[in-house]
């Protein structure tokens, strides 16, 4: 039971880098119908031009900490400061919400099973 929990402790790790890196890409790449991505928004709540760091200004471990900390949030019920700005961010996001609510309701079934299994 413990290295089963283990293993689905790894997996949603994995998921979550994956969609981290995702998110990551959909910002550097992705087309821009607004002219902006996330990466192009102030970490500090200032606009570039107001004198503010951006995301894309930002270490790369900051960047891609930022990203997994937004994956994170889509899968549970956590808050982010990080926004989608351009429609295909926000499509992306519209997606993981989805599958993160399946998700997450998936996983309290699961472990919730093998607790009682355990007991």
């Amino acid at each position: 039971p413990m290295l089963e929990t283990l293993g689905l402790v790894l997996l949603i790790l994995f998921i979550n880098h994956l969609i981290a890196c995702c998110w990551f890409g959909l910002g550097r790449t992705a087309p821009r119908d607004t002219a902006m991505s996330w990466l192009l928004t102030g970490i500090d709540g200032l606009a570039e031009d107001e004198g503010g760091a951006t995301y894309e200004d930002a270490s790369a471990l900051y960047q891609y900490s930022t990203s997994l900390h937004w994956s994170f949030a889509q899968m549970t019920p956590g808050s982010m400061q990080v926004n989608a700005v351009n429609s295909v961010e926000r499509v992306f996001t519209v997606l993981c919400l989805t599958l993160g609510m399946l998700f997450f309701g998936s996983l309290v079934s699961a472990l919730s099973a093998k607790l009682m299994k355990h007991r």
